[in-house]
This record gives C-alpha cells, structure tokens and sequence, in this order.
C-alpha cells in the first residue's frame, strides 16, 4: 500500500511521494507539487556545522554522532526529503 502526501493547498489532492523529484502534481487541484528546499538546506548545513564546532572543542562524541547522522541523511535524503518534510506547491504556467 502506498503513503499518499497531502496537497498543502488543498488538502484533497493526494500526491505520490516517488514523484515529487521529477515533477509530482496534486490529483485534485493540478497544482505542481514539490519538497520545499529551505528545510533539506538547513538539515545539511547544521549538522556539518554541529559536526565542524565539536570536533573543533573536543567534543568526539557528539561530532561523531552527527557526521553519522549526516551520513545517514544525505545516503537516504530522498525519501526522507519527500516523506517527512514540507511541501510546497506552484501554479500552473499555462
């Protein structure tokens, strides 16, 4: 059984988390749909710098922790960025 997301505009549309990378549009309002790209940035961003600053001040453990986190995140981004995080939506062109 598939996982359906939401349409944050209309919220009857249901769209295909595989599709939101390659152009996914909501089944009901026919808008363009994708994983707003200020959250996937931000994850990456602070876990390097996290990483950065505690090896930095000797903290091994927590940068270890977050390098493997940061592993982890960018091995599967994909499907984390198009199951878990925001979606934004765009109007048609035509």
């Amino acid at each position: 059984m598939k996982d359906y997301r939401k349409c944050p505009d209309c919220v009857h549309g249901k769209v295909d988390p595989d599709e939101l990378f390659s152009g996914a549009r909501c089944s009901y309002c026919h808008n363009y749909v994708e994983v707003n790209i200020i959250f996937p940035v931000l994850i990456s961003l602070s876990l390097c710098l996290i990483s950065v600053v505690s090896f930095k001040y000797s903290f091994a453990i927590l940068g270890l922790c977050s390098t493997l986190i940061l592993v982890l995140y960018s091995s599967r981004y994909k499907r984390i960025n198009a199951k878990y995080l925001p979606l934004k939506t765009y109007k048609d062109m035509n």
